[in-house]
């Protein structure tokens, strides 16, 4: 991500001075964030794998016993929940939203009216609580729109995820939430939930079709990247460094594909190559650079003059000046 920097000319008769900033890498904390969708009564060799990540770089598990908490505690799933949160990650329940029935999609009871919609969630939502009781630390919430609301200055499609983000919040302090777009969103839904996913898809798509937000969040934990069918290591690798330029604290990369990409982990080696090419630590600095007043050197004729700031890519433009005139440069680069 480009920072807005202002880049001060600086006043030399008859000479070309070039100002260019050198890229440093975006330091920031990043963990995975895992759609496991895997049943552990067919699959728990992947499961104990999963819980056996190295501490601290798994952050937040999705669990979905069938599009949601199902009809009662499973033991299977009960195991592996609880093991799963005393590890210290935060264990999601799914829930499906239907983007409350606003494009036609149904509850299970067949109903497309947002009032509906808005019981089965909080249903939903009660039920992980009282199926898998603490070792749930907040929920998913999947299907969610993409505008603020129907019609340009309506807020009415974010205001029912804020609800929902409030009962939740109100009926089991201290969970988490996310809410799953998979694109991006305006910042009209900055604090609809704790987290966004801004991003799903495919591998080519995040690679060759990414769409950045049109809002910068403060912390890097409000993005959430999912990414799938990255075939081999090296593409995984190559998502997640993109995902660090994105600056999302969240991101999943796995090589399985739709229609269910998170039915599977990936393999055993597959896996330990993520856990050690996500961010290991650090924190985002997002404080800008100063403005150099004067270049590190100079002298009449074609000079270059180099800057470096720390933390963040930065680049600069070419500054001329000719006889007598001296002009002033104030170039603010837009973040990309």
């Amino acid at each position: 991500m480009l920072l807005g920097v202002i880049v001060a000319a600086v006043c030399i008769l008859g000479v070309t001075v070039v100002l260019t900033a050198h890229h440093a890498p975006v330091t920031i904390t990043q963990k995975i964030g895992d759609l496991s969708y895997i049943d552990p009564t067919t699959d728990g060799p992947d499961w104990d794998r999963l819980i056996g990540s190295t501490v601290g770089k798994v952050g937040i598990v999705v669990v979905n016993v069938s599009s949601g908490p199902g009809d009662g505690p499973d033991p299977a799933w009960t195991s592996v929940i609880q093991r799963e949160h005393a590890t210290g990650t935060k264990v999601l329940g799914y829930v499906d939203t239907g983007y409350f029935g606003t494009t036609g999609l149904r509850t299970r009871l067949g109903s497309t009216s947002e009032a509906d919609w808005t019981s089965q969630i909080e249903q939903d939502v009660n039920a992980w609580y009282a199926f898998y009781g603490s070792g749930i630390d907040g929920i998913f919430f999947d299907e969610g729109q993409d505008a603020c609301g129907p019609t340009s200055g309506s807020n009415a499609w974010v205001d029912l995820y804020s609800r929902s983000n409030a009962y939740v919040k109100a009926n089991h302090p201290g969970a988490m939430t996310a809410i799953n777009p998979g694109r991006v969103v305006p910042r009209c839904y900055e604090n609809a939930g704790d987290v966004l996913v801004t991003f799903e898809g495919s591998y080519d798509t995040y690679v060759s079709h990414y769409t950045p937000l049109s809002w910068n969040p403060v912390d890097p934990f409000k993005i959430w990247h999912l990414i799938y069918g990255a075939s081999t290591q090296a593409d995984m690798e190559k998502a997640v460094s993109l995902s660090k330029r994105r600056e999302a604290g969240y991101v999943y990369v796995t090589d399985d594909v739709q229609p269910d990409p998170y039915d599977t982990l990936p393999s055993l080696s597959y896996w330990a190559d993520e856990e050690g090419t996500v961010a290991p630590g650090g924190s985002q600095d997002s404080t800008p650079p100063s403005v150099p007043l004067t270049p590190s050197h100079s002298s009449v004729g074609s000079i270059e003059v180099s800057f470096s700031w720390a933390a963040k890519q930065l680049g600069c433009r070419v500054v001329e000046f000719w006889r007598s005139e001296c002009h002033q440069d104030l170039d603010r680069l837009d973040r990309s």
